[in-house]
């Protein structure tokens, strides 16, 4: 009976999980505006009926959706800088990693960057997924002014402020060859470490 139970919660979970795909892929194609659950289920092959079992409505799917999106980036994040103990290596991986993700997670990015007036706690739904990144800018820096290797007066400030220079590099890099968003990487990076390490005495 264990053995049935589980197989059915496996059936159910693989099936919310193939309507967040879906979903992820037309919401980033269409936009959230117009995304319709008409238009999720006719992806599926499924009746409307199917979606809401596991949704109740179109701005639930979208939300679990970010979340999902949220999780990816923040575990892509955590391997990129796990891989060194160096700070300024882990500043370095993060803004790749985000980079990178920008036309990955598209849903998430368009998210933060655009006024969702219609979607219900839209405000505090962004600041829940700039918290997470700035925790873990912050964490960074913080070993950074232990190590000895920056000179930081408010860490958190500090976090934020590299979170919005990265985010008014959004906007360009998703019309830029990776080429070029490497180069303008080189020139950025030895500015922010520049500004943030410490000086020899």
């Amino acid at each position: 009976m264990k053995n049935e139970s589980n197989g059915i919660h496996d059936s159910k979970s693989a099936t919310r999980n193939q309507i967040l795909k879906a979903s992820q892929e037309i919401f980033e194609k269409y936009g959230y505006k117009k995304t319709t659950i008409d238009d999720i289920a006719g992806e599926l092959h499924k009746g409307k009926s199917s979606i809401y079992y596991y949704f109740i409505s179109k701005e639930d799917i979208f939300r679990a959706v970010l979340d999902k999106e949220a999780c990816e980036l923040k575990e892509e994040i955590l391997a990129a800088i796990g891989r060194t103990n160096n700070p300024k290596e882990q500043i370095t991986s993060y803004i790749e990693v985000r980079i990178n993700a920008i036309k990955k997670l598209g849903n998430l990015f368009d998210f933060q960057k655009k006024q969702y007036l219609s979607l219900e706690n839209a405000k505090e739904l962004r600041a829940k997924y700039e918290t997470i990144e700035i925790e873990v800018i912050k964490s960074i820096l913080d070993e950074g002014v232990r190590q000895g290797i920056f000179t930081i007066r408010n860490t958190y400030m500090t976090a934020l402020s590299i979170m919005t220079i990265i985010k008014g590099l959004e906007a360009p890099i998703l019309m830029e060859a990776e080429e070029t968003i490497k180069e303008r990487l080189e020139e950025m990076l030895p500015i922010l470490f520049n500004g943030i390490s410490a000086v020899a005495k």
